[in-house]
C-alpha cells in the first residue's frame, strides 16, 4: 500500500534559500522600522512635556531594554537600507545570478551588522 504523502512541502522538509530568508526579514525590519519611528516620536513628546518624563526617559533607555531598543533599530535601518540598495540593483537588472545573488545576500548582513556596530562605536 502507497504511503499517503503531504499535499503541500511542510516547513520542515522545505528549506528556503538565503535570498527567501533576507526577503521575509526586510519586510520585518521595515515594520519594525515603522513601529521604532512610533517609539522615537513619543520620545520627543515625553522630551517636550516635563523635567520628570525627561529623567524617565532617560532611566529608560539608559537600562538594558532601552539600550537592546535602540540597538535593534539601528541594526533595522542598516539591513533595511543594505537590502534596499540590493533590490536597487536588482531593479537595474544586474544580479540575478545564483552565485551573486548568495554573495549580495551574505553582503546584505555584513554590512548591516558592520554599520551597526560602526554607528553604535561613535555614539556610545
Amino acid at each position: 500500500m502507497m504511503r499517503q504523502r503531504p499535499l503541500s512541502p511542510h516547513l520542515q522538509v522545505y528549506r528556503l534559500p538565503l535570498t527567501g530568508i533576507l526577503s521575509i526579514c526586510h519586510r520585518i525590519s521595515g515594520f519594525a522600522l515603522f513601529f521604532s519611528l512610533l517609539i522615537f516620536v513619543c520620545w520627543l513628546a515625553v522630551l517636550s512635556h516635563s523635567e520628570d518624563c525627561y529623567r524617565w526617559s532617560f532611566d529608560f533607555f539608559g537600562a538594558l531594554i532601552g539600550q537592546a531598543i535602540i540597538w535593534l533599530s539601528v541594526f533595522a535601518f542598516f539591513y533595511h537600507f543594505s537590502n534596499g540598495i540590493r533590490h536597487m540593483i536588482w531593479d537595474c537588472g544586474y544580479g540575478f545570478e545564483k552565485t551573486t545573488s548568495y554573495r549580495s545576500s551574505v553582503l546584505v548582513i555584513v554590512a548591516s551588522i558592520i554599520l551597526t556596530l560602526l554607528v553604535w562605536s561613535f555614539c556610545s
